[in-house]
């Protein structure tokens, strides 16, 4: 029995070493369908997609800061626009001082509307050029699916061929050595050696019968 096991394992680590032998390449399969162009194209789309949304992102929050500063100055003007309705209703002068903050005040918040337009202008030209390379980027993937659905089926076939051949070579030496030990069996599994021969017979008989099963 001990022996069989060792003769067994024996087996097994030649069959392994057999087993390792390189299939094909998934890259090199794929390559042959894929054209590296598309992978390059679609990782620039990819990364100019990204491009665009930091620009966005960034140009949303200078619009905010820049809003919360145009609320305040509106605020601002409002105030110093009651005071100075109140001044003519009184018959009293209004400050020199509140009126050059209004008359500045008012410049910087047509300013602050001029860049606000500005910015929805850029905002608007930046999520269209977003939109466009999107698109172009879904193109190019359904391409790509395409592409390496045929990739897939032509690497699975060529995996089963390497299979077969793997089953062929794996058998090319079992079965020789299952010959040999099943003529020794047969010579002298009555004799003084029964042992040794059937150890051998029954490791290679088990071995050959699971790889030609597997």
């Amino acid at each position: 029995i001990v022996l069989g096991i060792l003769l067994y394992w024996l087996l097994s680590f030649v069959e392994n070493d057999i087993g390792r032998i390189a299939g094909p390449d998934h890259d090199s399969v794929r390559r042959e369908y894929v054209p590296e162009s598309y992978d390059l194209q679609r990782d620039e789309l990819t990364r100019q997609i990204q491009s665009l949304d930091r620009k966005i992102k960034t140009l949303k929050e200078q619009q905010q800061i820049l809003n919360n500063s145009t609320d305040s100055l509106q605020n601002t003007i409002s105030q110093l626009l009651e005071i100075q309705r109140e001044s003519l209703q009184r018959n009293t002068e209004f400050p020199e001082k509140s009126r050059q903050i209004l008359q500045e005040s008012q410049s910087v918040f047509l300013q602050n509307q001029e860049k606000n337009q500005q910015f929805i202008k850029q905002t608007a030209d930046l999520t269209l050029q977003k939109q466009q390379k999107e698109e172009e980027l879904s193109d190019l993937r359904d391409k790509l699916k395409l592409l390496e659905t045929e990739a897939g089926a032509a690497f699975a076939k060529l995996t089963e061929k390497h299979r077969i051949k793997l089953a062929a070579v794996k058998l090319s030496f079992l079965v020789p050595v299952f010959v040999v030990f099943s003529w020794l069996f047969m010579k002298y599994r009555a004799g003084v050696y029964w042992p040794l021969v059937w150890a051998a017979f029954l490791a290679s008989f088990f071995k050959i019968t699971f790889v030609a099963h597997e």
